[in-house]
């Protein structure tokens, strides 16, 4: 069961744009679309999980206002992401092997006893191999369906509080999209990603 957190950004994840156009097109309003000085201003952060072909579950997560810089904090992961979304999924498949990076919002000492006192069991991660986490694969492209589904969130204006609830419900939509082919093909994947880390020993492949 992978999990990981995610940040999506009004402006940013789009991917790129193609235009297919004769030569004397190329200056054509219609196969141009300018990036202008638009500033990624409004932020909203994810945590997600998905198991073999299933999408297990996706919360917002908002800042801790005990933290200095008003970020998400292990606190806040524990009580909105794991205890919110895990006892579902793991209290009946106690098979499944959880996974987190080491990040140090992921080492707060509340939220590994807790994981503890369920029982959980939580796979040891190797430090620096945030790639080798096929939810990466994921997020990537959650973002391009939000603006597939949503391409007026890009430069959409007005009240922050509304873009925030239009971002997060195009995000909620967007999680649902995605295929359980596209899960499987991440996870049958997964055995040449671990044998090209073993053939670098452990370097970049």
């Amino acid at each position: 069961m992978w999990s990981d957190k995610c940040l999506v950004e009004r402006r940013s994840g789009k991917g790129p744009v193609w235009v297919f156009r004769t030569p004397q097109e190329k200056w054509d309003q219609d196969c141009i679309e300018p990036c202008g000085d638009l500033k990624k201003d409004i932020k909203i952060m994810f945590w997600g999980c998905f198991g073999g072909r299933a999408m297990m579950g996706l919360t917002d997560l908002p800042g801790d206002p005990e933290s200095k810089r008003g970020g998400v904090t292990g606190r806040i992961i524990l009580e909105y992401a794991l205890k919110k979304i895990l006892p579902q999924i793991l209290d009946g498949h106690p098979d499944l092997l959880f996974m987190q990076d080491g990040a140090k919002v992921h080492q707060r000492k509340e939220l590994v006893a807790w994981l503890k006192e369920k029982g959980y069991e939580v796979m040891v991660w190797p430090p620096y191999s945030p790639d080798l986490n096929p939810i990466e694969h994921v997020w990537a492209e959650l973002k391009k369906l939000v603006y597939k589904l949503h391409p007026e969130l890009y430069a959409m204006e007005g009240p922050e509080a509304t873009i925030i609830e239009k971002i997060k419900s195009a995000v909620y939509e967007a999680w649902e999209q995605i295929s359980d082919q596209f899960l499987y093909s991440l996870i049958d994947s997964m055995k040449a990603w671990v044998q090209a880390v073993k053939r670098a020993g452990g370097g970049y492949t």
